[in-house]
């Protein structure tokens, strides 16, 4: 006989809320149960999330864990969680409390928002960012599976890639909203705002799959094409700097940073739609970090003004 499903409520913060359960052996749990968020799972035994039954009737999957990835994200109302091991599964789950301020189309909720944004057919760069801003956000998750506390600087990390993703929501639906003829795309987007058809839409036939793409094209393009121009703190140019561009999930990580190609100035360079911290260099020296928000006024083409150091 299965255990009845719980949540046990362990930490929380003005940007999240954790909590805690297990999930019992060869059991299938309705996503509303689970609740909207990042999910972490210990251990190694595989858990699928796919659409609901009483979605579609070919249930596309939407992830599953394996080695090495232990995070999903649960949409929550449309999604089913199973389990078909025969132990049962320690799981966190990492909610988000969104900005107030972020203004999604009509058409849209949460969960339908989150879907397309995560499981749509976008450039590579472009779901990378969202799996880094996914991982950093886990960090919050893992500690508290094994009974410990994230560190200060992970909990700042998570902040900052949950800001993140809301840019990315928020230009979503500022993209959804340009479009001409919406209806004709096949995301659901004008759909009266019924966040059923538009999640739907996105898992119709032939969507979805655990690689986390859909089998509609999407009809935005997230990759910006960014112009830097470096300059003194007169306004004048200055050549010769190298420019920096770090996604906010990296912190103060800067490894995993974007090196524009060419030297200033101008130097330009494809940015997929988020948030950045944005310096120039030269030689030893390094400007300061610019908080850049990249696609904000959905444009194609944006340029950048940077002080050189």
């Amino acid at each position: 006989m299965a255990v009845p499903f719980r949540l046990a409520a362990v930490w929380d913060n003005e940007d999240f809320y954790v909590h805690k359960g297990v999930l019992d052996a060869q059991v299938t749990l309705p996503g509303t149960e689970l609740g909207d968020g990042l999910i972490y799972y210990a251990g190694v035994q595989k858990v699928t999330h796919r659409i609901a039954s009483s979605m579609i009737s070919e249930q596309p999957v939407l992830g599953e864990t394996r080695r090495g990835l232990r995070y999903l994200w649960n949409d929550g109302r449309f999604t089913e969680i199973v389990n078909e091991g025969t132990e049962p599964i320690s799981l966190c789950r990492v909610g988000l409390t969104y900005d107030p301020k972020l203004n999604l189309a009509p058409s849209y909720d949460i969960t339908a928002a989150t879907a397309h944004l995560l499981h749509g057919e976008w450039p590579a760069a472009f779901k990378a960012s969202i799996k880094s801003d996914l991982e950093t956000i886990g960090l919050l998750a893992k500690p508290f599976a094994t009974g410990a506390y994230p560190s200060g600087k992970d909990i700042l990390r998570a902040k900052l890639a949950k800001e993140d993703l809301e840019f990315k929501l928020q230009w979503l639906a500022g993209a959804s909203r340009k479009l001409v003829t919406p209806a004709s795309s096949g995301w659901g987007i004008a759909s009266s705002g019924k966040s059923k058809t538009a999640f739907y839409s996105i898992f119709g036939p032939g969507g979805g799959g655990p690689e986390g793409s859909s089998g509609t094209a999407a009809p935005f393009d997230p990759i910006v094409r960014v112009t830097v121009n470096t300059k003194d703190s007169n306004g004048s140019d200055v050549r010769g700097c190298r420019v920096f561009a770090n996604a906010f999930a990296h912190g103060d990580d800067d490894v995993q940073a974007v090196t524009f190609s060419r030297m200033s100035t101008p130097t330009t360079e494809p940015l997929p739609v988020g948030r950045y911290k944005m310096w120039a260099a030269r030689g030893n020296l390094r400007g300061s970090f610019d908080a850049i928000g990249v696609g904000r006024a959905n444009q194609r083409e944006q340029t950048v003004d940077l002080i050189a150091p």
